[in-house]
């Protein structure tokens, strides 16, 4: 039984699983993944905020300490590495993790 439509699964449960994420808003662009190890190495995101998984993923990579050299404060806020408003992408290597201090600056 196909769908007709590349890149979708066969079974009628992985069909409407297909189904509802092509009606979703999209908010990832791309994923990266080690080639041999499957793990995530990166994401592209479509969005100005870092939320959700792209939230997470920074606050692990940078162990939840501000990225500041010589910073050992907790990471209170994300932030553009290059300024979004220049044409900086939501990214994750676009993205760090700064304390308070840092992030007002």
């Amino acid at each position: 039984m196909g769908s007709g439509v590349v890149g979708l699964a066969q079974t009628p449960g992985q069909l409407r699983l297909g189904a509802a994420f092509m009606l979703a808003r999209v908010w990832l662009r791309r994923l990266y993944l080690h080639p041999k190890s499957g793990q995530l190495v990166g994401m592209d995101s479509t969005r100005r905020v870092f939320g959700g998984n792209l939230r997470k993923y920074l606050l692990a990579s940078d162990a939840g300490v501000c990225r500041t050299p010589w910073c050992d404060a907790r990471i209170r806020h994300l932030d553009h590495i290059h300024d979004h408003a220049q044409g900086g992408p939501t990214t994750a290597t676009n993205g760090q993790g700064l304390c308070s201090t840092r992030a007002s600056t």
